[in-house]
């Protein structure tokens, strides 16, 4: 176990920026790892340096995504990018634990300390809450409804003991909340598979420090310094990834200087959206607060 294990499920279209990933990981870390890939199909372009482990989603686990795939906000992504976090524990059994990430991240720090602390308290499974702040733009609105005052996880980094998650079936779990979300026509979930995990099994999740999975850089201009200095991990939550044309804060991804674009780093909320989302949170702040009352 003092090797740490990295999976990702880009699909093939987003495989080429793997290797960024992999290296922003590689740079800092401070004991044995191993990348591993779980996919749709390979692209016939993509190569890497490092040992990876590759497996590829049968044919009939891929029909089970798509016969369970509802659209939500972003109904461009497919049934494999929606739900593959599901089946890694399955595939990759011969693991004793691993950490999901995406491929829209980037590491600044060694995140030895990271796996160190999983493997040694025995965490079913980890990850970070979202941060309740102003800058993340980020709506758990469906999760709030259905487990009012409940911590909401952000999957997109997330520890998982794999027998922990065989033995209590926690496949199956959330593939009977996707099919819920699927006949309920999707008011149950926010983000495919992150709403799905939330919904089945924030009870088992522990909490991880935000360093490790600070969202926003995909969505929001502005991000305060003190926020991107602390962070361990940067995630590209939102439309504008680093790799796009109008891709935010692309110096930081690449690790390049010279792609700096100051615009990316000054605030630009329109006041109104400024007061929707204060007003939001201020909402949420008594709901969590009347839901500890009644308890």
């Amino acid at each position: 176990m003092d090797r740490a294990v990295f999976i990702f499920t880009p699909s093939h279209k987003q495989q080429q920026y793997l290797e960024f990933v992999f290296d922003s990981i590689a740079k800092y870390i401070s004991i044995p790892y191993q990348f591993c890939l779980f996919t749709d199909k390979l692209n016939e372009n993509f190569t890497s340096k490092y040992n990876l482990e590759i497996k590829i989603i049968t044919k009939e686990d891929l029909e089970l995504l798509e016969n369970n795939y509802y659209p939500e906000k972003r109904s461009d992504i497919p049934a494999f990018s929606a739900y593959a976090q599901f089946l890694l524990p399955r595939y990759f059994s011969n693991y004793d634990a691993f950490i999901y990430m995406e491929v829209d991240q980037i590491v600044r720090g060694d995140l030895a300390n990271l796996w160190k602390d999983c493997v040694k308290n025995n965490y079913p499974l980890a990850a970070s809450v979202f941060l309740d702040d102003d800058f993340t733009q980020t709506s758990v609105d469906s999760f709030n409804k259905i487990h009012p005052g409940a911590k909401c996880f952000n999957t997109g980094v997330l520890y998982v003991d794999v027998k922990f998650w065989i033995k209590h079936e926690f496949e199956n779990r959330c593939l009977r909340e996707i099919a819920i979300q699927k006949v309920s026509g999707g008011s149950r979930l926010d983000f495919y598979a992150q709403g799905a995990i939330n919904n089945s099994l924030h009870l088992f999740i522990y909490e991880i420090p935000w360093v490790y999975n600070t969202p926003g850089f995909g969505s929001v201009r502005g991000i305060p310094s003190n926020i991107i200095d602390s962070a361990i991990i940067l995630h590209w939550t939102g439309p504008m990834k680093p790799w796009v044309q109008n891709g935010l804060y692309k110096d930081l991804f690449y690790f390049d200087d010279n792609l700096k674009n100051i615009n990316d780093y000054v605030v630009t909320f329109r006041i109104q959206k400024l007061i929707f989302f204060k007003l939001k949170r201020l909402i949420r702040n008594i709901l969590k607060n009347f839901n500890i009352v009644v308890k």
